[in-house]
Parts: C-alpha cells; sequence; structure tokens
C-alpha cells in the first residue's frame, strides 16, 4: 500500500507508482502534487518541465504546471499566489 502519514492511499497504483521529486508523484492513472491529484493531468506524458527553472514546474502533453495549476508554457517565473 502507499501511505500518506498514516493514511493509506487506495486510489494509488502500487505498481506503478513513481515519485517525481518532493512535490510530485505519479501512476498509471493519475498525477499527484503534494498527495492531491491533478485534474486533467496525463500520466503517461507527465514530467518535470523542461525549462527547469524550478522543481514547482511540470509539464504533460497538453500544458505546463505551476504546483497543481495549470499555467502557460512560457518559463515565466511564478510567485505564491500568482500563477
Amino acid at each position: 500500500f502507499i501511505y500518506e502519514g498514516t493514511h493509506q492511499r487506495p486510489d494509488i497504483d502500487l505498481k506503478t507508482f513513481e515519485p517525481l521529486n518532493y512535490w510530485f508523484a505519479k501512476d498509471q492513472n493519475s498525477v499527484f502534487s503534494s498527495g492531491r491529484p491533478i485534474p486533467g493531468a496525463d500520466a503517461s506524458s507527465f514530467k518535470m518541465a523542461s525549462c527547469g527553472s524550478s522543481e514547482v514546474f511540470s509539464e504533460d502533453k497538453n500544458r505546463c504546471y505551476w504546483y497543481e495549476h495549470a499555467v502557460p508554457c512560457d518559463c515565466a517565473p511564478r510567485h505564491e499566489g500568482m500563477f
């Protein structure tokens, strides 16, 4: 099983679970930011952002993300509360 703290996470597939860094993980079905699923994220193409400007930028074949928020794929700096 996968656990978040002391809580079991039956929504995560153990066989395909892959931590990407401190903030992001994925399995064959979903992508997670800080343990929460990112709605609409494509698990098969999800990766850390190619611009590499921060460990909280990521991307999939459809969009880019700052934490779990969809943002323009312009690699512009983002600040808390601004995305």
